[in-house]
């Protein structure tokens, strides 16, 4: 599943950001809205839309009819337990198109987040710099991680060591680029970028070898048999005005986004949902 997310995020790379990470907004309702129409025509071929017509239907009638006897207790019962029945189809004939869609659009969703959540750290600022081992690593060998930073970044305190397998350095961020750190263990090097100041560009938090590294596709992720399971440098979230900054407004946006132009362009393409 990694591998092919990772050849899908480097296909969608090509497309992401093509007129600049300054202009994140055009990205930030094209992606959206183009998904909001695919979204639709799966939902139109891979549904069945007849039964979603009738249920829709039937639950109106079984409505109206609990507001005609709704003097009749028996009957606003059987009305209701008939509602129930029909919405429960309805929801049924809407699994299938959701299974579908599900995986375009995490997608695209995850792309969006990786060049857009998160903002470079600023200049003359601290950051923590956190590693964890992998579990199948002696808990004494949080000794023998050593850290070695480029021009540009310091190691502004001694790092904190913990029985658990982490490992934290407090990081002074000293000029802008993207700066490589290198960490050692056990003969083995991996590597970290931090991303400091510039123009707005796409950063990454985190390299693991977990089912979390599908979420950040930044940076390549980490093998396997790593004797490290990950590395995280926090970035700033990136401000979305009105809207909560980084990943979950990235998450708001996309959804609003779609759904509006779902809503939108349904009697367009004939769709009932």
């Amino acid at each position: 599943m990694q591998f092919v997310f990772d050849n899908i995020h480097r296909f969608l790379n090509l497309f992401t950001a093509p007129i600049g990470h300054q202009f994140f907004w055009f990205d930030l309702i094209l992606w959206p809205a183009v998904m909001g129409i695919v979204a639709l025509l799966v939902y139109k071929w891979t549904s069945n839309q007849s039964g979603i017509d009738r249920a829709k239907d039937l639950i109106k009638a079984y409505l109206l009819e609990i507001r005609i006897y709704r003097d009749d207790p028996l009957t606003v019962l059987g009305a209701t337990g008939r509602i129930a029945i029909q919405n429960a189809k309805y929801l049924g004939f809407n699994i299938i198109p959701m299974l579908v869609m599900m995986l375009p659009m995490l997608v695209i969703l995850i792309q969006l987040e990786s060049h857009f959540a998160f903002a470079p750290a600023s200049t003359d600022t601290t950051g923590i710099l956190h590693v964890e081992l992998s579990p199948d690593q002696p808990s004494s060998d949080v000794m023998n991680v050593t850290l070695e930073v480029p021009d540009g970044i310091h190691i502004d305190a001694p790092p904190v060591r913990t029985t658990e397998g982490d490992v934290f350095w407090r990081l002074r961020l000293d000029s802008d680029g993207d700066h490589v750190a290198r960490l050692t263990l056990n003969g083995e090097t991996l590597t970290k970028t931090i991303s400091v100041g510039g123009a707005p560009r796409k950063v990454s938090i985190m390299r693991t070898n977990q089912w979390m590294g599908i979420l950040y596709p930044g940076e390549a992720p980490l093998t396997a048999q790593s004797p490290i399971q990950s590395i995280t440098f926090a970035m700033p979230e990136t401000e979305l005005g009105w809207l909560p900054g980084g990943e979950l407004g990235i998450v708001l946006w996309f959804l609003g986004i779609s759904l509006l132009v779902g809503y939108a362009f349904k009697d367009v393409f004939g769709v009932s949902l």
